[in-house]
């Protein structure tokens, strides 16, 4: 069994999270969520007993909140065991996969649902009181913000926020197509100033047809929209452009709403690191420009002069089509869970692939990881928020059209789709290490390594588990306390390593290679282990629990 030890021993020192990085991640979670003062993970000091008990208060109002059924929660639990609670901190800030509410609060209400709401409205930018305050008049007015742009009730409204995507779709069948054409003002100095995606000077494309026939094709089911903005805007000399149109136009206030929300899903996928302020600036049009660069090297057809363009160059007027993203998102959100899909095609580029490109594959892969683990690829968001907090089901979804690319743009490094890349290995990371974590625990128990310890060194108990022998204890001194502690960690262990156990199953044959000792390079591993686990998790609503 030497082989699997030395497969556990470098999950262990090379793929599990450190514990400063862990404690990080938790000081963010919580500080979102108004557990701790606003963080800042690149100047704040962590104090670990102050997350601790902001730990401690978030475990005990989830409880009473009652968010989640008590099926839900045995699952979760036997999947996540000791850390459940990292879990569904995790759970109520995610955006992709969140909680719904059966009903909304009530004035005063000031508790676990309160927060994730405030979480989800300031995320959007319609809330700007502390998360933790209670639920009032500026809760129940940002929300009705919200719903008045998808024609929806306040309930609906709050539970699609906790799918961005789908209420990124009903925006757009309620009021997207009606404002199809963002236009900015902004400083020509600044235009002067961009930068593409290979970090040099960059000069944004002028009003082209290209741009107007790409709106047409938006709005082929709305007519009138596209011929109001021909015959307003859409001209070649600039001295014809109705400015009374241009001005109207800029002063709309779904301009900064709307490019929010796109700034939101560029985060979401790679692309953006900046500022969630609704603005047309520097940093959202070069994570504009990345995005492209990356559809095209995908094989779609997607020219600049299609997407974005100095309308009124003496002006700073830049006119963006925002339709054509949205609806970008929109498709995306029509198709299933592509995780498998993604992970099943790096693996076949992978095995396809040359042997210089395969080891250059997993030098930058294996860096990438650990970069990850260790927290050096964070980016600063220079406003709200550290992070955006997503399950991995939407970030699939997004990146699919990129599958067959990945693969190439890690084992060249490709420079221009680098934020890109840094945060696909992130998403894998999350899943991996959790798949690590019980791949480890799988194999401790095979090997009769799996203890359960209780209590003090005056009095403790002791319960260690083998795959060929009867569970046996050891106990001292023990009172009821310590006893019923140990009997609720006992369960607890048994939970998680049901689960454990059915990943090892499913992995078989990468452990029988092992065993015989073949060559498995890591990230082929890993990337098993990853699809793996998802799998296991999908399936793992049908497994009875007991």
């Amino acid at each position: 069994m030497s082989g699997i030890q030395d497969i556990v021993d470098t999950l262990h020192q090379e793929y599990l999270p450190k514990a400063s990085s862990q404690l990080t991640d938790l000081a963010q979670q919580l500080g979102d969520l108004g557990y701790l003062e606003a963080f800042d993970d690149q100047t704040s000091l962590i104090n670990e007993q102050e997350v601790n008990t902001a730990m401690q208060q978030f475990s005990t109002e989830f409880k009473s909140a009652q968010l989640i059924s008590s099926k839900e929660l045995s699952q979760l639990t036997q999947i996540y065991g000791s850390e459940l609670n990292n879990r569904l901190l995790q759970l109520c800030l995610d955006v992709d996969e969140g909680l719904t509410f059966k009903a909304l609060p009530n004035f005063g209400d000031q508790d676990l649902k309160v927060r994730i709401i405030h979480y989800r409205l300031k995320l959007l930018g319609v809330y700007t009181n502390p998360v933790s305050t209670y639920y009032n008049a500026t809760s129940y007015h940002g929300l009705t913000q919200l719903a008045d742009m998808i024609g929806k009730s306040l309930l609906t409204t709050c539970n699609l926020l906790a799918d961005l995507q789908q209420f990124t779709v009903k925006y757009i069948q309620h009021k997207g197509y009606s404002n199809p054409v963002s236009i900015f003002k902004i400083n020509p100095a600044t235009l002067s100033q961009l930068k593409g995606t290979d970090g040099k000077p960059h000069k944004l494309e002028n009003y082209t047809g290209a741009f107007k026939r790409s709106v047409k094709r938006e709005l082929t089911r709305y007519p009138e929209v596209f011929e109001q903005l021909k015959q307003t805007i859409f001209k070649r000399n600039d001295d014809r452009v109705d400015m009374d149109s241009v001005n109207e136009l800029a002063q709309n206030s779904d301009n900064g709403f709307v490019i929010r929300l796109i700034q939101i899903h560029q985060w979401m996928a790679g692309f953006y690191h900046g500022k969630l302020d609704g603005d047309l600036g520097p940093v959202t049009i070069q994570s504009l420009l990345q995005v492209i660069d990356s559809y095209n090297e995908a094989g779609d057809d997607i020219n600049e002069k299609k997407a974005l363009v100095v309308l009124v160059e003496k002006e700073g007027i830049v006119a963006f089509n925002t339709i054509f993203f949205l609806n970008k998102y929109k498709v995306e959100q029509s198709q299933s869970d592509k995780t498998i899909q993604t992970l099943e095609s790096i693996n076949a580029s992978y095995q396809g692939a040359s042997p210089e490109q395969q080891a250059a594959f997993n030098t930058n892969f294996h860096q990438g990881i650990a970069n990850v683990r260790d927290g050096k690829s964070a980016a600063v968001k220079q406003g709200f928020l550290g992070r955006i907090f997503s399950g991995i089901k939407g970030f699939f979804k997004k990146i699919f059209r990129f599958a067959k690319r990945i693969f190439g743009w890690i084992a060249k490094a490709v420079g221009k789709v680098a934020s890109f890349i840094g945060n696909f290995l992130k998403k894998i990371y999350e899943v991996i290490k959790e798949a690590a974590k019980h791949f480890i625990e799988g194999v401790k128990f095979l090997l009769g390594k799996t203890v359960v310890l209780s209590g003090n060194p005056n009095q403790n108990i002791l319960t260690q588990f083998s795959s060929d022998s009867d569970v046996f204890n050891l106990a001292k001194n023990l009172d009821s306390t310590i006893l019923n502690t140990h009997k609720s960690k006992v369960n607890e262990k048994v939970q998680s390593l049901k689960f454990s156990l059915l990943l090892i199953a499913m992995l078989f044959k990468t452990i029988r290679l092992l065993l015989l000792g073949a060559a498995v390079a890591w990230p082929i591993f890993l990337l098993k282990l990853a699809k793996s686990f998802k799998q296991l998790i999908d399936q793992y609503k049908q497994i009875q629990t007991t």
